[in-house]
Order: C-alpha cells, then sequence, then structure tokens
C-alpha cells in the first residue's frame, strides 16, 4: 500500500452483515464460487472471504496487515471455515504460481494498492485461463468522498465529503486518501492489462453503520429499499460502488 493512500477499513462487521449479503449475492450472478478455487486479495478481518467459502468456493485471502489476517484466522476457526486460509501477502507480489486461480476478488481494494497496475498484472498471472477477476471500487460518480482527504499534511478522516469525488484527476491527486474510478476508465485500464469486460453494475450503500438517524432500524430498512430500487433504475450508475467481473483473456 502507497504511503500516500489511506489504509482500507473492512466493509463488514459480521456475517449478517447487509453488505456481506448483498455483495456476495452481486457476486453469485456474475461468477461461479460452487467448487471455484478462490483468491480474495486484501481479505481484511475474513469475513468476505469465508462467506464466499460458505457458499462453495474453496481458497486463500491475504492481507498486507499481520493483525488483520490474525483477526481474520480467529473468525475462520469461530466459523468452522476448514476450506479457507489466510496469509500475510502483497496483490503486487503473490506467492503464489501461475494460473493458481479459478477466481480473484478485489472487495474496495484496488484503489488502496501502491500500483493498481502491478496489482491487475499480478491476478492476470495466478488466474488459470478464462478465470475471473472480480472488483468492487469507489465510483466517481457517487456524490461523496468516503475515504476522507488530505489537505497539505493534515488527514481529515471523516466520509462523506460532497462533490471531492467529482473532482478532476490532477486536483484529486493532491487531496485523495484513496484511488477512484469512472466505468470508463476501469474498463479501458482492465482491457490494456489483459481482460474483457463480462458484468459491469453499481451497487448503493448497503447502510449497515448505525450512525445518526441510521440507528433507527425502521428507517434502515427503508432506505435499503429505496436503494434497492435506484439499483434497478437509470441511477444505478451514480451508486457508491462500480461492481466489474472482468475474464483473463490473452493466454
Amino acid at each position: 500500500m502507497s504511503k500516500s493512500l489511506a489504509r482500507g477499513d473492512s466493509t463488514a462487521r459480521s456475517l449478517k452483515d447487509h453488505a456481506i449479503s448483498k455483495r456476495i449475492e452481486m457476486i453469485a450472478r456474475g461468477v461461479r464460487l460452487q467448487g471455484s478455487r478462490l483468491l480474495d486479495i486484501g481479505c481484511g478481518n475474513g469475513l468476505y472471504t469465508i462467506k464466499m467459502t460458505q457458499v462453495g468456493a474453496q481458497g486463500v485471502g491475504i492481507d498486507v496487515e499481520q493483525d488483520r489476517v490474525q483477526q481474520a484466522q480467529s473468525f475462520g476457526v469461530r466459523h468452522e471455515a476448514d476450506n479457507v486460509q489466510f496469509l500475510v501477502a502483497s496483490g503486487s507480489r503473490l506467492p503464489f504460481r501461475g494460473s493458481s486461480f479459478d477466481l480473484v476478488t478485489m472487495i474496495e481494494v484496488l484503489e488502496h494498492v501502491e500500483r493498481d497496475r502491478d496489482a491487475l498484472r499480478e491476478c492476470w498471472r495466478v488466474l488459470r485461463p478464462h478465470g475471473r477477476l472480480v472488483l468492487f471500487v469507489p465510483n466517481k460518480l457517487w456524490l461523496f468522498e468516503t475515504h476522507g482527504m488530505r489537505l497539505g499534511r493534515r488527514e481529515l478522516d471523516f466520509g462523506f465529503i460532497p462533490f471531492v469525488s467529482w473532482a478532476p484527476e490532477f486536483v484529486r491527486r493532491r487531496i485523495q486518501r484513496a484511488r477512484i474510478y469512472s466505468s470508463a476508465g476501469l474498463l479501458t485500464l482492465l482491457r490494456e492489462e489483459g481482460y474483457k469486460a463480462r458484468v459491469i453494475d453499481y451497487m448503493w450503500p448497503p447502510l449497515d453503520k448505525e450512525i445518526g438517524p441510521l440507528r433507527m432500524r425502521v428507517l434502515r430498512l427503508a432506505l435499503r429499499q429505496v436503494a434497492s430500487r435506484l439499483e434497478r433504475s437509470p441511477l444505478r450508475m451514480f451508486g457508491l460502488s462500480i461492481f466489474l467481473v472482468a475474464q483473463k483473456v490473452g493466454e
């Protein structure tokens, strides 16, 4: 992870979180999890990796942070996840032989790695022929900057800063704490690194955080219904995250 980019936070605290069920449902619509050999890069606390193995995948979760790998291992024991292992490793230098995995996932991770092209090339290397890469990344069209920002030497950690996400790239490079992607830019990046897009969609916020008015469960559920409808409308392209499934080609 680059020193100029913020450490990513785990996007789930429990296997019951709506964020997990929502993302895993989207992944399962785009790829085959049952029987797939999986590599989850930037696994964090391991909950997404564990959930994917619970629905049929087998594989490995990696993270560059030792404390997160230890937490993932603890969750793995707690949830009796016997078909997954967790290791400390970098997505830019994967400790696996080529063509080792059917599926590689990076869930809100690509924006935090030091060089995203290096990570995508490593994913390509370890994927089997016609293997699938699954990405969730921040959407430039989302109104708010969710990773905070940098002003000189000051780090502003609070999220949901309006309009910063829409700033031109030459401005964002000076203040960003994580990259942000447009769908067109992401498609171009993947094509240049040897992938063919198979699925592209958008996800609106899962609204798991119980902050402010969202402490009211009824309100949270109502807003999730609104988000679900927006995801099925032309406004889905303004969602929080871009969801993309790409296939390895060129081998």
